[in-house]
């Protein structure tokens, strides 16, 4: 019976009084909460400096050390990393339980069979009552440190990491890291012309680049596997606008459908978009030839002042300056180009003094809207 509880005792008890060269090391298993990019790095950072076995449960957000160091000791160096720390209360029990037994068998003679009276419950300090040993397993010592990574937010192609002194820092994502696509939809051609694995893969191969002529130069072109794009003709040119401008208007227009179970607009965009949606002349959805489209636009036009604003005002976020940069216009363009092949042309003609932005005037004049009725008020 002794040479059991003995065993146990040192395989599950970090504090056990053997020691030396008979001490073995213990594996200590911990619950650690690794939700943010780069947390197991700064597990990996802690646990390495204090020259201990360790393994790393990522999707069970898990930590198993195996070392003959105190419980304490390693508690607290992985509370260093500023995450969320608690020790596995089912091994927390397991140990005091088997102290328990450990007092227990101690105490009796060896040579005698120890006579046990019933006895109350509590009266005795080691008793363990079956109840109360399964309410103990509910009890979790938490450390709440917000990690310095919860609030720094990275722009696409970092992730947040932290350094020796545990301050957030945002540093280039490692491809590898990034997840397997799901399939070929998720792909995305740079301009480079060279297909990526998913957006993912493209702006961490980005940011690898900062500095460079190559990285500078190098944009998400369009979503999709790489192509040959048809050149551009110009009365294609012409006919563009006028698609563009139907599907803004469609758009507002589903939105404002589907308003209230969303809230996708805000009130001001509501009262705009509701005369639209309640004009018994408004061209309703759907395949329409360009003649139509034309005559609909000259009939119309009041229809299309606040779309085309509207969209502007979406795309002009970061900054929100009056001007649209080709990294501000990618969410607009990259999905357009695989079934637009006129995009890319559009876009460059709409860019009237070359400066590589798109100012609110060049924009509105590319959808035809009259100079007279460009009014910034109406980003709303």
């Amino acid at each position: 019976m002794m040479d059991l509880i003995s065993s146990h005792l040192i395989s599950s008890h970090p504090e056990s009084e053997i020691s030396g060269a008979d001490a073995e090391h213990q594996t200590h298993e911990f619950f650690v909460d690794m939700t943010c990019e780069g947390c197991s790095g700064a597990v990996t950072r802690v646990l390495k400096k204090i020259d201990v076995k360790f393994d790393i449960d990522l999707p069970n957000k898990k930590v198993f050390i195996e070392s003959d160091k105190d419980t304490g000791v390693l508690l607290e160096t992985l509370k260093k990393t500023g995450k969320t720390v608690t020790l596995n209360p089912k091994m927390r029990v397991w140990i005091v339980f088997l102290l328990c037994l450990a007092g227990k068998a101690l105490a009796a003679p060896a040579e005698e069979e120890p006579v046990i009276d019933e006895v109350e419950v509590g009266s005795n300090p080691v008793q363990v009552e079956t109840g109360e040993f399964d309410e103990a397993i509910e009890i979790v010592e938490d450390f709440a440190v917000e990690h310095p990574c919860l609030n720094h937010h990275c722009k696409k192609g970092k992730v947040c990491e932290v350094d020796d002194n545990n301050e957030p820092l945002c540093v280039c994502q490692d491809p590898l890291t990034c997840p397997a696509p799901a399939g070929e939809f998720e792909h995305v051609c740079g301009t480079d012309n060279k297909t990526y694995d998913s957006s993912c893969h493209f702006f961490a191969t980005k940011c690898a680049l900062e500095g460079t002529k190559k990285g500078h130069k190098l944009h998400l072109d369009y979503i999709g596997p790489c192509k040959l794009i048809a050149p551009c003709l110009k009365n294609e040119l012409g006919e563009f606008p006028l698609r563009m401008r139907d599907w803004l208007k469609n758009v507002m227009v589903t939105l404002y459908e589907r308003d209230d179970e969303n809230n996708l607009l805000n009130e001001k965009q509501k009262l705009r978009v509701k005369k639209i949606y309640e004009n018994e002349k408004r061209l309703i959805a759907g395949d329409h030839s360009l003649d139509l489209l034309a005559l609909d636009f000259e009939k119309n036009y009041n229809m299309y002042i606040f779309p085309v604003h509207w969209q502007f005002g979406q795309l002009d976020q970061h900054p929100s300056d009056g001007f649209l940069s080709h990294t501000e216009l990618s969410p607009l363009r990259a999905p357009l180009i695989p079934m637009e092949h006129c995009t890319t042309s559009f876009f460059e003609a709409c860019d009237a003094d070359q400066d590589k932005y798109i100012a609110l005037e060049e924009w509105a004049g590319c959808f035809g809207i009259k100079e007279q009725d460009i009014d910034k008020d109406l980003i709303v």
